[in-house]
């Protein structure tokens, strides 16, 4: 028997290693993968494609994906000329915060994801061509929806038609990917702006497309996030200022509250990024809105999510390790406690391009300096086999690394400043399920600074409070009204030391030095920073300066209730 499987394991493994070499001899007929077949994974490299036939391509994956389940995965998405992000492009990490060169880590970043798939989900990938996913397809394509490269502000509403006909697009420069068919959407020179596209897409396709999530999407990020907007039936549309042009507010707010499509929904979500408000803070669109409870899911440069979505999700509950550093008894007046808390894991396209590498970076440099990394819970449906690998990467640090959820909990938004209560007990219900799920005990919180809304300091202890007898143990102010060090039963660490991240290692440390003895704090550092900037931060805080986890800070912050009558509490 013995032999039996070892002889099964070879012959597997030459059959592998026969279709790989197939392959790069054209022979991609022999190296067979059927769309949902549950041991292999349909894999198109579209590099060096033109954005036309990636955009075909991004979208065929789509529809593939949404007929058959995770089936193509894609590579090779390229910043094409006109392209920007909001703020960032994948796997660019930030030099800006560091002497960090992160092309070793970013380097094939989403090759080694496929590879992490391939392992988690048992399946192995086979490389095949556009054309040969073309006709895959085709039995699902219905026809063709056209629009021109002059007008790309069109691509919402053509995306949208796309996802709910069935159809392929193709513009004047790019011949019509499949034979026979027809031209179901023609967008040339219909619209004549932006806003002229969002409109027909709010008036005209809304009713049929998703009731929870919609896409809030520039042209210039696309084809990033199309697969998902087919894939879903999403509504995607893009104004550049949606908040204060009277115009483009009033179809943001029809599409959002006064068609009530999205009524009956417990919690709605946008995918994408927008940041002009026009407001103190430009990145909430939902504070552009009646009801303030749109959840900002961060994710303008994501790709593959119409395959990492269609993943089993998270049923059960996860762990995290414990922490490595814990203090020797409770807390003392003499000492000063802090975490360095990592920002923007809300933001699902920075954890797919940023936090893996810089993950990744901690365990080659085997540091024993705790470090708390802000995750979105969202992987939980959006791609379950990306959290675990998380997870399992912070496990090797034996405890130097743990993970809490980022701004503000659930999801994106000011959760005090929600105008319906019956939305803040949802947002709080699903941030708790969310904790529960994956062992998290805390969150950052932002929310309505007193500057804007003086009735704010109030509505954040209202939400913190909704907490209480939860597992969320503790919650980090970020931006806010600093409220009581307990609300209910939840302890707040207030404004950190160091709020907005660091790049100077010396000017940091003399900061947290500087902090009265007794201070129980906190570091927000940018994620994308080299995780080294840490080790050198650390070397050069005085011997009463502790630097603890997250958790183990929220245990000696309680410990403090006991011992300081200066501690305010509701």
């Amino acid at each position: 028997q013995n032999l039996a499987a070892v002889f099964l394991h070879i012959m597997t493994s030459l059959w592998t290693l026969l279709q790989q070499l197939l392959l790069l001899n054209g022979c991609a007929a022999y190296a067979t993968c059927a769309l949902g077949s549950t041991d292999c994974i349909l894999h198109v490299n579209v590099t060096g494609m033109s954005f036309d036939r990636t955009l075909q391509v991004v979208v065929a994956q789509g529809l593939a994906n949404r007929a058959y389940g995770a089936s193509v995965w894609v590579t090779g998405i390229g910043n094409f000329p006109g392209m920007h992000g909001m703020e960032w492009f994948p796997g660019s990490c930030d030099s800006r915060w560091g002497n960090w060169s992160c092309e070793e880590e970013s380097s094939g970043l989403n090759l080694r994801w496929l590879r992490t798939i391939e392992r988690d989900t048992g399946r192995r990938a086979v490389h095949t061509s556009a054309e040969a996913l073309m006709r895959a397809i085709s039995p699902w394509v219905r026809g063709v929806a056209l629009y021109s490269n002059q007008e790309l502000h069109t691509l919402g509403a053509v995306l949208t038609m796309c996802g709910l006909e069935d159809l392929l697009p193709s513009s004047g420069s790019l011949p019509v990917p499949l034979k026979n068919l027809s031209i179901v959407f023609d967008a040339r020179g219909v619209f004549p702006d932006a806003t002229a596209a969002a409109r027909y897409v709010g008036r005209s396709l809304l009713p049929r497309c998703n009731e929870s999530v919609i896409a809030v999407q520039a042209h210039t990020n696309f084809p990033f996030l199309a697969d998902l907007i087919v894939q879903s039936r999403l509504a995607a549309f893009w104004m550049p200022d949606m908040c204060k042009n009277a115009t483009q507010r009033a179809e943001w707010q029809w599409i959002i509250e006064s068609s009530r499509h999205f009524d009956a929904s417990s919690t709605v979500q946008y995918v994408g990024w927008f940041n002009n408000t026009g407001n103190r803070n430009p990145e909430l669109l939902g504070e552009c809105t009646t009801q303030r409870r749109l959840v900002t899911i961060a994710s303008d440069w994501s790709e593959s999510l119409s395959f990492l979505s269609q993943l089993p999700p998270i049923l059960g509950h996860m762990k995290q390790v414990g922490d490595a550093v814990v203090e020797p008894g409770d807390y003392s007046s003499e000492k000063t406690y802090a975490a360095v808390i990592m920002s923007d894991g809300d933001n699902i396209a920075e954890d797919w391009s940023t936090l893996r590498p810089v993950l990744e970076r901690r365990l080659k440099l085997k540091s024993k300096i705790p470090i708390s990394w802000t995750v979105s819970n969202r992987w939980m449906t959006l791609g379950s086999s990306v959290l675990r690998y998380f997870y399992e990467l912070a496990a090797q640090s034996d405890g130097y690394d743990s993970f809490l959820m980022g701004p503000s909990g659930f999801g994106y938004l000011f959760p005090g400043n929600m105008s319906r209560v019956a939305d803040k007990h949802e947002f709080a219900h699903q941030t708790i399920k969310a904790a529960a799920a994956l062992d998290m005990e805390a969150y950052m919180h932002w929310d309505v600074d007193q500057a804007e809304d003086a009735s704010s300091y109030q509505h954040t202890i209202e939400a913190v409070k909704l907490y209480t007898g939860s597992p969320i143990r503790g919650t980090f102010m970020l931006g806010s009204d600093s409220i009581p060090d307990l609300v209910g039963d939840v302890i707040v660490i207030n404004k950190p030391v160091v709020p907005w991240g660091f790049r100077n290692a010396s000017e940091a440390a003399a900061s947290l030095n500087a902090a009265p003895r007794g201070t129980v704090t906190y570091i927000y550092q940018i994620m994308g920073s080299d995780p080294a900037l840490i080790d050198q931060f650390a070397a050069l805080l005085s011997p009463h300066v502790h630097l603890v986890g997250h958790r183990e800070l929220l245990r000696i912050a309680r410990s403090k209730l006991t011992t300081s009558d200066s501690l305010l509490f509701v």
